[in-house]
């Protein structure tokens, strides 16, 4: 009888201890989702103009559509 309820109090610590981790490991990707959005929004703070002629600038127009796939991911984001 003795053995049977250690292995209750052994099972009831491993469900406390894996829900406790879980909200500890929630928590966590929280604060770095939250540093990443501040990221993405220092990055796009400033917008970019879309290239009149992307021949003759080819720099500008790879600007452009780097400024435009980090907006993107800020919205995929929910920043």
């Amino acid at each position: 009888m003795k053995a049977r309820r250690g292995y209750v109090v052994l099972a009831v610590m491993q469900l406390l201890l894996s829900g406790l981790l879980i909200l500890f490991i929630q928590q966590q990707i929280k604060v770095n989702d939250q540093k990443f959005c501040q990221v993405v929004t220092g990055v796009t703070v400033n917008p970019v103009e879309k290239p009149v002629d992307p021949l003759k600038t080819p720099a500008q127009e790879h600007l452009w559509v780097s400024y435009l796939r980090f907006v993107k991911l800020g919205h995929d984001l929910g920043c």
